[in-house]
């Protein structure tokens, strides 16, 4: 449209011609083009084609005072067209919003595509801040997110490097992802153990009510009895558990009742002689009841084992203290 205005001027337009549009980039400024164009549909102008009635006069680039009322393209622009007395002016416009726009544009990054040269994804990937190797990631737990003793394992560091390097996320980004996924790794783990706490407490308290104030000698008899069955420490929290807890108690109990005669033995581990004192002294011995008291159904057969043992204890050559 810029043409049509202007085909009288063609040193002017070959001069402005390659901002590409001088009125159209600075928004309403483009409307004038279209003023110009109308100009010269109504004829007359410098050459024998300006638009004759835009400019004061014949051969002058200044327009003449409310040029652009009559032109029905640019009603409602009035007040922005205002500010061009000329047309060199207007000119002068676009090159003014073409440079602030450059400006604004030069230091945009181009996003790379899987066509893109090398040095255009290096220089996407420096000014992201992405590594090119996931050991260049440096991981590490942000200080006093883990509890005091405790560390991550070097393996699960390793994955999350790997994992940051094949989503081509930024060095920054990938630190803040894993302190975020630690978080709440910590805070699963710590409502579990609360939960867990709060279950062995219930759980005892279940113990102390159904047996009362046996609890004391129970609890110790179902130690004693798992330690004697060979059930490894690790696995005794189990022995929390009512219902193994129940279980076991009612076999400590009637072995002290005499109801079960089979002898369930003592860790191996056990010398003669220490087996002979924890059926003496250990009160949570299942036979201990039974060596003291003389009316138990067992008496005489503890008593008699308790015998043997001793005198297995001097003929090994075991120490005796």
């Amino acid at each position: 449209m810029w043409k049509r205005a202007i085909q009288g001027f063609p040193r002017v337009q070959e001069e402005e011609g390659g901002e590409g549009g001088i009125g159209g980039g600075a928004g309403d400024a483009g409307d004038a083009g279209d003023a110009g164009a109308a100009g010269s549909d109504q004829g007359g102008g410098i050459g024998g084609s300006a638009p004759a009635g835009i400019f004061k006069e014949e051969g002058s680039l200044e327009f003449r005072e409310n040029w652009y009322d009559g032109i029905e393209s640019l009603k409602g622009h009035e007040n922005y067209l205002q500010q061009f007395s000329s047309f060199d002016k207007m000119v002068q416009s676009g090159r003014d919003f073409m440079s602030k726009y450059r400006e604004k544009t030069d230091h945009l990054l181009e996003i790379p595509s899987e066509d893109s040269p090398e040095e255009v994804v290096a220089a996407y990937r420096e000014k992201m801040g992405i590594p090119d190797a996931p050991d260049k990631y440096e991981i590490k737990p942000e200080d006093g997110i883990l509890p005091e003793g405790s560390e991550v394992e070097a393996e699960k560091i390793k994955a999350f490097e790997a994992f940051a390097a094949e989503a081509g996320a930024p060095k920054e980004l990938a630190q803040k992802m894993f302190n975020y996924f630690l978080k709440a790794d910590i805070k699963e783990f710590e409502t579990l153990q609360h939960q867990e706490q709060q279950e062995a407490q219930e759980a005892e308290k279940h113990l102390q009510e159904t047996w009362g104030r046996d609890y004391e000698r129970k609890t110790a008899q179902v130690k004693h009895l798992a330690n004697e069955f060979g059930m490894a420490p690790e696995d005794q929290e189990a022995l929390k558990i009512p219902g193994v807890a129940k279980l076991l108690g009612a076999i400590a109990g009637r072995v002290q009742e005499g109801k079960v005669t089979e002898d369930l033995g003592t860790p191996t581990d056990m010398s003669f002689g220490a087996q002979a004192k924890s059926i003496i002294h250990d009160k949570s011995n299942a036979q201990y009841d039974a060596y003291h008291n003389s009316s138990h159904p067992d008496n005489k057969m503890v008593r008699e084992k308790v015998r043997n043992l001793l005198k297995q204890s001097v003929d090994s050559g075991e120490p005796q203290r």
